[in-house]
C-alpha cells in the first residue's frame, strides 16, 4: 500500500465502503517514551492505490472503539482517550458519511464508558455488547442504536457473563455472540448467546469443548461458521459449521500442519486469513499461512505477507482483498500495509 497521511498506529478503527478502507483513531507514538491516543483519519482506494484525509471527528482522540458501517455511515462509539489520563473510557460517539464529507454527533447512549465491545450492524441497527471498563472489569450489558432515527435502546439482559473483545456476527436473524476474555476468576461454561431484536430474547448456543471460545465466527450460505482452536473437542484447530436451525456443529476440515493459528479477515464465500493475533502475540512475517475455504470445507496456502511482525492491525476484507495496515510492531507503532488479493493468491 502506498504512504497515507497518517502517522504510524495500532488500535484503529477500519471499515469497508465497498470502494473505500476507512481508518480512524488509534495509539500511535510519542518522541518521549508513552503512547499517545490519536484522532485522526484518512481513507484509502484499494484500486488507485490512494490515500485522502477524513475531516476532524466531534470526538476526543481514541483508541479501542469500534466502528461499524451502516451502509451509509461509519458508526464509532467507545474507546479509551490518553493512557494514564482521565477519562479512561468514553461512552460518546459519531457517524461519518462518506459521500457528504462530514461527521455528525451520535445521541448519548445508555451504555457506561468501555473499549473492545462486540458491535455489529443488523441492517437496521447497529448491536453493541459488553466490553471493558476501567481497570480489569468486564460488561454484560448492550444496547442498539438506530441511525436513521438517531436513538438508542437497550438490550434485555442476556445469558453471557460479562467479557471483553467478544467475536459478533449478524446471521441475517439474530445477533451472535461468541467468546470474549472474561474477567478473572468469572469465566463461563456457556461460551456463546444469539440474540433475535424481533422479539427481543436471548438463547444460548451450543459449545464446542473446551478451548471453543477461541473461535472466530464467519457466515457462510446461511450457516454460521466457526473457525480456530478448538482444543477440547477436536484436538486442533477446525471448521465447524452451525446450522441456524440446528443445535449443535457441524465438523468440516481441520488445518494442516504450518504455523500457529492465524487471525480471520473473513467475508463471503472467499475467506482469507493472514497471521495475527487480537492482543499482545505479535504477527510473524513469512512463511506460508494456510486459509480456510468453507465452501469447498478444505484449505489452501496463502503466499508470504512483504510486512514485518505486527499486532492489533487494521485487517479489513474487500470483495476479494485482503488489506493489512498499521499496528504495533516489537519496538513502536507501524504505519505501512499491503494488500493481499485472493484471486491472485498475493
Amino acid at each position: 500500500m502506498a504512504a497515507g497521511p497518517l502517522r504510524p498506529r495500532s488500535g484503529a478503527v477500519a471499515a469497508w465502503t465497498g470502494s473505500e478502507v476507512l481508518v480512524w483513531g488509534g495509539l500511535g507514538d510519542r518522541e518521549a517514551r508513552g503512547a499517545l491516543a490519536l484522532g485522526d483519519g484518512a481513507a484509502n482506494h484499494p484500486d488507485r492505490d490512494r490515500w485522502r484525509p477524513l475531516p476532524g471527528a466531534p470526538l476526543s482522540p481514541r483508541h479501542g472503539a469500534v466502528g461499524v458501517w451502516t451502509g451509509a455511515e461509519l458508526v464509532v462509539w467507545g474507546g479509551a482517550g490518553q493512557p494514564g489520563r482521565s477519562p479512561g473510557t468514553f461512552s460518546d460517539g459519531a457517524a461519518y458519511d462518506p459521500v457528504t464529507d462530514r461527521w455528525r454527533r451520535l445521541a448519548p447512549a445508555p451504555l457506561s464508558g468501555r473499549t473492545a465491545p462486540a458491535a455489529v450492524w443488523t441492517g437496521r441497527d447497529v448491536v453493541i455488547w459488553g466490553g471493558s471498563g476501567p481497570g480489569s472489569s468486564t460488561r454484560s450489558d448492550g444496547a442498539s442504536y438506530d441511525p436513521l432515527a438517531d436513538r438508542w435502546r437497550r438490550l434485555p439482559g442476556g445469558p453471557l457473563s460479562p467479557r471483553a473483545a467478544p467475536g459478533a456476527l449478524w446471521s441475517g436473524h439474530e445477533v451472535l455472540i461468541w467468546g470474549g476474555d472474561a474477567a478473572q476468576g468469572r469465566e463461563s461454561p456457556i461460551a456463546g448467546a444469539a440474540y433475535d431484536p424481533s422479539v427481543e430474547r436471548w438463547r444460548v448456543l451450543p459449545g464446542v469443548g473446551d478451548g471453543g471460545e477461541l473461535a472466530r465466527l464467519f457466515a457462510d450460505d446461511g450457516t454460521v461458521v466457526a473457525w480456530g482452536p478448538l482444543f477440547g473437542l477436536l484436538g486442533g484447530e477446525a471448521l465447524l459449521r452451525l446450522e441456524p436451525d440446528v443445535r449443535e456443529w457441524r465438523r468440516d476440515a481441520p488445518r494442516p500442519p504450518g504455523p500457529p493459528a492465524p487471525s480471520a479477515g473473513l467475508s463471503g464465500r472467499i475467506p482469507a486469513s493472514w497471521l495475527g493475533a487480537r492482543h499482545a502475540v505479535p504477527v510473524h512475517s513469512g512463511g506460508v499461512r494456510p486459509a480456510p475455504d468453507p465452501p469447498t470445507g478444505r484449505w489452501r496456502g496463502m503466499t508470504a505477507s512483504p510486512l514485518t511482525t505486527r499486532d492489533e492491525h487494521v485487517q479489513v476484507w474487500a470483495g476479494n482483498r485482503l488489506l493489512v495496515w498499521g499496528g504495533r510492531g516489537l519496538a513502536a507503532a507501524l504505519g505501512d500495509g499491503a494488500v493481499w488479493s485472493a484471486g491472485r493468491g498475493r
